[in-house]
């Protein structure tokens, strides 16, 4: 007789979760906090990949453009 149970199988978890490269518009709006439709108006100056109809933003260039807005309380360039 086969024994088709499933106690003695092995499971393979990964130590470290694997972090996307890219993000969708609607996950990329998610992480910035505002709406898809005011992240599309920065789409002239943000970072981004289209694919066929599909617009994708790396997290690191996400990250990066973010940081290069900061400003200070004066309105200065941080």
């Amino acid at each position: 007789m086969l024994n088709t149970s499933l106690g003695d199988a092995v499971v393979v978890k990964p130590e470290k979760e694997i972090e996307p490269l890219v993000v969708s518009l609607a996950t990329a709006a998610k992480l910035t906090g505002v709406s898809d439709r005011h992240l599309r108006k920065f789409l002239h100056v943000l970072p981004h990949i289209r694919i066929g109809n599909r617009l994708l933003f790396r997290v690191d260039a996400l990250r990066d453009w973010l940081a290069a807005q900061e400003t200070t309380e004066k309105g200065d360039a941080a």
